[in-house]
């Protein structure tokens, strides 16, 4: 996993400081600063086509928090590939409703955390909406056909990306 000291200095998050580890539905105090939200969090995962990346994100942080608002977007225009609504079906995610959207075309709202999966699209956060929680955890785009199996690099990196954001997104709803 990418856990880099500076960025988790900069952004106040790491794998042991979770950023909504005290998330609740209705407002409540805080032992330990960690930011309350009264509603349910809103989730912007970036990647450079919105093609593969952020859309296994956006499927994943579904399943694994239903009711918050998940999107993601690209900065640059993609088409989203079928591997991906292949391998987010296998664990039952509802993938109706999914495609491709550039950054522009998302509604214009306030994000609890933008999440930037890949070096291209950090390099153009000066294009992003303003947020309290900007995290870079750049992932490796999957290479289809590892060990004969097409699907085996989508399934890795949908694993890893669960695995990361039950450590990073955690919350108590």
């Amino acid at each position: 996993m990418y856990y880099n000291s500076w960025r988790d200095d900069v952004m106040g998050f790491s794998e042991n400081n979770p950023l909504f580890t005290n998330l609740r539905s209705t407002p409540s105090s805080s032992p330990n600063n960690t930011k309350q939200i009264s509603r349910m969090p809103a989730i912007l995962f970036l990647c450079t086509y919105n093609s593969v990346r952020s859309q296994i994100a956006e499927g994943v942080c579904r399943m694994l928090h239903p009711g918050w608002d998940i999107y993601s977007a690209g900065i640059a225009r993609g088409t989203i590939s079928p591997r991906v609504l292949h391998i987010l079906k296998e664990t039952g995610c509802d993938c109706s409703g999914m495609y491709a959207k550039h950054l522009t075309e998302l509604p214009g709202r306030q994000y609890d955390a933008i999440i930037v999966l890949c070096d291209n699209a950090w390099g153009a956060r000066e294009q992003f909406p303003k947020t309290e929680h900007l995290i870079y955890h750049p992932v490796r785009s999957p290479e289809p056909g590892i060990g004969g199996d097409e699907l085996a690099g989508y399934r890795q990196l949908r694993e890893e990306l669960k695995e990361w954001m039950k450590k990073a997104l955690a919350s108590n709803t």
